[in-house]
This record gives structure tokens, sequence and C-alpha cells, in this order.
């Protein structure tokens, strides 16, 4: 296979980065006739998100926009599986988020708690969770691009903050709970923007500066509840003193 760049994909490292239900999924939705091309970055988190749309639609936890075609999207699913239908739907954890995760967190207990953190349950079968964990770290180091690869500052870095910037970060700060979802963390960062400095690309930006050194990253909620809230906390009282 080639991914998108036209680089030469071995199927060796095919079926390590990428799930197997879901690589058994990006042919089974296809017609067999169609050339099927592998986008190895962005396009393999598309990937993902959409057999978990498919999944979650299998379950019954999720309408399809074309209910016409839900026995289709069904049996795709079906045709999916490796080791037969689950009995209930596996633990869906964003591929978005254990990317994150595994570069943020130095061990499978580190990840095991974020998540409980964050009200996963992991209670269940968590086979299809582990081979994307897996999956996730195969490819950071091999396929990855850079945009997804995170480095988070061990030094704030020297910034000049107006007093705008300051009350959208003390705003933010105080809203910032425990136990919150990526979507709820998102939600908070755009409020505590609006109230305060009231464009939403200058608050992001001034985000990824303070943690990350540039002006963009993966999306903050999914980093934010990767990260220890006291270390979120004390990086934003740096610059509130």
């Amino acid at each position: 296979m080639h991914s998108s760049k036209g680089i030469l994909v071995r199927a060796i490292d095919m079926v390590r980065m990428v799930p197997p239900e879901v690589l058994r999924f990006l042919i089974a939705r296809n017609n067999p006739e169609r050339h099927i091309e592998m986008d190895t970055g962005r396009g393999l988190i598309s990937l993902v998100n959409e057999y978990d749309i498919y999944e979650r639609i299998y379950f019954g936890k999720e309408q399809p926009n074309d209910t016409e075609r839900l026995e289709d999207l069904k049996r795709i699913y079906e045709l999916s599986q490796v080791n037969g239908i689950p009995e209930s739907m596996p633990v869906q954890v964003s591929f978005s988020h254990i990317i994150n995760l595994v570069q943020l967190k130095k061990d499978i207990n580190e990840i095991m708690a974020s998540l409980k953190r964050s009200g996963y349950d992991l209670s269940g079968d968590l086979s299809h969770l582990m081979r994307r964990i897996n999956a996730a770290k195969f490819w950071l180091e091999n396929f990855a691009p850079d945009e997804f690869k995170i480095k988070i500052l061990e030094v704030p870095p020297s910034m000049d903050i107006n007093e705008n910037q300051k009350n959208f970060l003390s705003y933010l700060k105080q809203r910032l709970n425990t136990d919150l979802t990526p979507d709820e963390v998102n939600k908070i960062i755009h409020e505590s923007c609006k109230e305060t400095v009231g464009d939403q690309k200058l608050c992001f930006n001034l985000l990824y500066q303070i943690f990350l050194g540039k002006d963009s990253g993966p999306r903050l909620g999914f980093l934010f509840t990767s990260l220890d809230r006291n270390f979120i906390i004390e990086r934003l009282n740096h610059y509130l003193k």
C-alpha cells in the first residue's frame, strides 16, 4: 500500500499502526473494484473516527444520517471484526486522545488512571483499547506528522501578557475542575475567551504558546485532560502573578 504522499507502506507496518478491525473496516467499506489510498497522517485519525461512528450505530448509541443504510452500515461493522462481534460496545476512546496520552504519560498505568479520571468505564473488555494504544505508539514513532507530536515546555516561556489575556487565564483557571471531558474543557475555553478576550484564535494561540511554545497543536480539550491538573494550574498561575 501507499500513503497519500506516495510513500510505500509495508504490510507489516500497516498492521502495526492501524488496529486490525479498523484496517478491515477500510477494506469492507469500499467497493472491491476501487483503488484504496491510505493517508498515514491525519487521514488515519479520520478513519478511526469513522469506524467509531459505525460501531456506535451498530450498538444503537447513534443514528445514521441515512436510516435506509442502517443494515448496510451494521454489516460493514460485522465484516470488520477480527475475533467475532463483541457482545457489547467496547470502550471507545478517541484515537486523538490516545495519541496525546501515550506521549504525556510514562506507562500504561498512568494512561489508565487518566482515563478513569476523565470518566471512562474501564471495567469491561479492554482488548480493543490496548490495540489502539499500541497502534498509536507505533504510528507516532514511524509515521506521524510533526503536528501530532507533543513536547510540553518544561519552563514557562517568557511572554508579555496584557490584562485581557490575564483575565482570560484567570477565568479559565477557576473553571478547570477535575474529571472534565475533552469536550467540556473545550467548551470552558471558548466560554472563558468569550467573556474576556473575545477572539477565539488569540485565546487558543496563547494557550498553545504557554504549554507548547507554538501557535497550534492538538485539540486543547484532549491535551488538558491528558495533563495533570495541578501542572496546568501552576503554569497558568505563572502568568497571573
